[in-house]
């Protein structure tokens, strides 16, 4: 069962930009998997740590491209970016806590259901505005 699927809606137009966000649907994709294995919570762990560092490293970049451009709304992406990264941290966080306790709970759903929503609702609002703004600089 496939949890996030790409479409091409999702396209930037911006190569590097839209091969970070379909690799972020494939480890989202592949946490998924780890949550509905077996012993989702080793597999987890790994699926994680890969999805964190991912994302780290795919904001970095996006934030150097809107620096590059000059994009105007560069510090409210970029707050955004560190809002999502303080979620998944306390998200990970209260992972490895319930992981130490023997706890079960929908963790892992809860975390998927949120990037999930965040991802597409980030591509297609605020990652597209930057995309517009690019365009018509480029036209200029």
């Amino acid at each position: 069962m496939t949890f996030v699927t790409w479409n091409e809606k999702l396209l930037t137009g911006i190569r590097e930009i839209d091969h970070d966000h379909k690799m972020l649907f494939d480890l989202i994709e592949q946490f998924h998997e780890a949550y509905m294995s077996t012993d989702s919570k080793a597999a987890m762990e790994p699926a994680f740590r890969m999805l964190m560092d991912y994302t780290e490293n795919h904001f970095r970049r996006e934030e150097e491209l809107l620096e590059k451009v000059g994009y105007p709304g560069q510090a409210g992406h970029h707050q955004d970016h560190e809002d999502l990264k303080d979620e998944v941290l306390a998200l990970y966080q209260r992972f490895q806590n319930d992981k130490l306790q023997g706890v079960e709970n929908d963790l892992g759903l809860e975390l998927l259901s949120f990037l999930k929503n965040w991802l597409e609702f980030h591509i297609l609002e605020d990652d597209m505005k930057y995309v517009e703004f690019i365009r018509d600089k480029e036209k200029h």
